[in-house]
């Protein structure tokens, strides 16, 4: 087969399909969706049609339900409504939740002058729902070096200026300064840099022509840049956090459009050592004027920025949210509104939390009970209280914000939800004695809110019981505390979820120490103190000092009560696992299985797939691997096919991974190896 570069289009009801092969790869564009523009019919982009053409992964309900069943968390309205679609290998990330392994989040911003607006904050909106679950790291990469090389008139001063104001932008989102790294490329390049010429070396200029469409009129700079933004990918990008581990999964939530950079990273992952990315696409916020293209501050149209007044908001959805009502009262009330065109019910869908609420508006506004100008209301009202909170915490943000979130510091790379998992209900003793602050009341919120504002725990500078009765409480009902009301009683929650509970029933015993002082007369305390002191009498033995409480030494002996307990504890669970085990060595073993389904994409149109099945079948053998016989051979695009093959897998024996690694390693047969569904039986 000629490899040089090659260039056919197809024309197919207004789409155009490009087809590069470049080193054997073979790449598609869509006409409607490029990585810098988006453009479709007036009900939007066909995105059942953009996942067939970039080769992505329907997200359906049952990967959602175990999203939901293994974090123990509803998932996000952007989630379960469908506005993040579709994916590649995100069910790698739940495979890595069920077996305790790391991962981390990754996604960015290109600095506007004008500052976020509502299309922007779709996915960080959604990384930080997602970073408050996992309790995972998130890196942050501001594209400030993409933005001078595309923008003929801007000087590179200007373009870091305004990066660093979209920091603070994106800092008012409420992530986690623990667990977040915010970097711009201009100033992170000596770290970046070593991972970027890997990739430059790994990728064809071929290849990133057919991606991107660059011609020779465009700067070296633009064919450059991919590798910058696909550096982020590989863990040891970020020594400061991962060291230079390369076994950590990067998931990457973001629109569609940026597919191309992360289809390009899955490619040379493996044969650079590192894992495969994971990404998560979401649908476009639709631009006011109409469903054809997106909100984007590109161009002059209308659109709702972060920081706008609440008036500002009220006439822009008002003037220029295409409707799909009926041009009079009496025909919408007639034949109702077309929701598939309608702007507003669809920044609704986006923006309304509430799964009830939206349904009825669905349903009203469809059957004509509802007219535009209400919806409109709806939708100004719920915008307006979004933006309020966002405005209020991006009021509070500093540059010494910013230092802490962008400066290159030591980081936890663990994940907390594995922390939180191990926090079995069951293992909750309910706190005898009632405490004196009810997180019901927003009075004593207040009062520990300016409590824990000067100290570590409500206890004082060590925890005690009032530390463990508070946190039952949120405990039992499964909720925290409100970060933007309550801060410092947030941090101090976060900083208690750490520890198990078995530490938290020891809290219980260590009590305040009440101090009786005169209210009138304080002086009276100390001078009633000096008079004991001196009525002293010597002759008699000093009496023992009582031991001091357990809060102001927590490294101190055991009593011999303490011990008793504890050896009786220890006595009572060796039973208990000796007793269980007897139990499971009556048993009969239960074997783990899954059955998994590949994708064994090749390079030539007349490729013996046959013959390809025949050697997987043959060579690819490992105890606790059955392969099923049958096979299919499915159309890729312009007579390529690609081998569709199944196996059962024992868990605890075989490696899914292995099992790809060794057919990939067959570089002159296999492009790449795609898993289609994983299994539990």
């Amino acid at each position: 087969m000629n490899k040089a570069d090659k260039n056919t289009k197809k024309e197919n009801e207004g789409e155009e399909t490009v087809k590069e092969e470049t080193g054997g790869k073979v790449y598609e564009m869509s006409e409607q969706v490029t990585f810098d523009s988006v453009m479709g019919d007036e009900k939007g982009v066909d995105y059942e049609k953009l996942i067939k053409v970039f080769g992505c992964t329907s997200l359906h309900k049952d990967l959602i339900d175990r999203f939901e069943r293994l974090t123990g968390q509803k998932s996000h309205q952007l989630l379960r409504r469908g506005i993040y679609f579709c994916h590649r290998e995100f069910n790698k990330i739940l495979d890595c939740i069920e077996q305790g392994k790391p991962f981390y989040l990754y996604t960015g911003r290109g600095p506007s002058d004008a500052g976020i607006h509502l299309g922007h904050a779709v996915p960080f909106v959604f990384n930080k729902y997602l970073q408050d679950v996992f309790g995972c790291i998130l890196v942050i990469q501001i594209t400030d070096d993409e933005k001078f090389i595309y923008k003929e008139n801007l000087k590179l001063e200007k373009t870091i200026e305004m990066g660093h104001e979209n920091i603070k932008d994106i800092i008012a989102f409420g992530f986690n300064p623990l667990k977040t790294f915010i970097f711009s490329d201009c100033e992170y390049i000596p770290h970046i840099y070593k991972n970027c010429i890997k990739i430059q070396k790994a990728i064809t200029f071929n290849t990133v022509r057919s991606l991107f469409g660059f011609t020779n009129s465009d700067n070296i700079g633009k064919i450059a840049f991919p590798a910058m933004q696909c550096a982020p990918c590989f863990p040891d990008t970020f020594p400061h956090i991962f060291g230079n581990k390369k076994d950590y999964y990067c998931l990457i939530p973001c629109a569609i459009d940026q597919d191309p950079y992360f289809r390009m990273t899955r490619d040379i992952c493996q044969k650079m050592g590192y894992k495969k990315t994971c990404t998560i696409y979401a649908k476009f916020l639709p631009a006011l004027e109409g469903k054809n293209t997106k909100s984007s501050s590109s161009g002059n149209r209308p659109l709702i920025l972060m920081n706008d007044k609440p008036s500002e908001v009220k006439t822009k959805i008002n003037k220029f949210a295409f409707s799909g009502g009926k041009g009079t009262a009496e025909e919408q009330k007639e034949l109702g509104a077309n929701l598939d065109v309608d702007v507003s019910y669809s920044y609704l869908e986006f923006w309304l939390a509430d799964d009830d609420k939206l349904a009825e508006i669905k349903e009203k506004y469809s059957t004509g009970k509802m007219l535009t100008g209400e919806i409109k209301s709806i939708l100004v009202q719920v915008l307006n209280d979004f933006l309020k909170e966002y405005q209020d915490r991006r009021s509070k943000v500093t540059d010494d914000d910013v230092k802490l979130f962008t400066t290159v510091r030591k980081m936890d790379p663990s994940v907390d939800l594995y922390k939180r998992m191990e926090k079995k209900p069951e293992e909750v003793v309910p706190p005898t004695n009632p405490s004196k602050y009810l997180i019901s009341k927003t009075s004593d919120l207040s009062t520990l809110e300016k409590l824990l504002t000067n100290q570590m725990y409500i206890h004082g500078n060590q925890p005690g019981c009032e530390d463990a009765y508070v946190y039952y409480q949120w405990f039992s009902t499964k909720s925290e505390p409100n970060q933007s009301d309550f801060p410092a009683v947030w941090a101090w929650f976060a900083l208690i979820s750490l520890y198990n509970h078995n530490v938290l029933e020891l809290w219980k015993n260590i009590k305040e120490e009440k101090k009786e002082v005169s209210k009138e007369h304080p002086k009276d305390h100390q001078k009633d103190k000096k008079n004991k002191k001196d009525n002293v009498d010597h002759t008699k033995p000093a009496p023992k000092q009582e031991k001091a409480d357990e809060c102001d030494d927590l490294f101190a002996d055991e009593t011999p009560e303490q011990i008793k307990a504890r050896e009786d504890l220890e006595a009572k669970n060796k039973k208990n696992k000796e007793e269980n085990k007897k139990k499971d060595d009556k048993k009969p073993a239960i074997i783990a299985k899954s059955i998994v389904l590949l994708d064994i994409k090749v390079f030539e149109i007349d490729q013996d797939l046959d013959k390809l099945a025949a050697r997987v079948l043959s060579e690819v053998k490992k105890d606790g691997l059955v392969w099923k016989t049958e096979y299919q051979k499915l159309d890729v695009c312009y007579g390529i096919k690609k081998l569709r093959m199944g196996c059962v897998v024992e868990d605890e024996k075989v490696s899914v991974d292995d099992i790809i690694d060794d057919i990939q390693a067959w570089e002159d047969d296999v492009q790449s190896v795609d898993i289609v569904s994983f299994n539990k039986l």
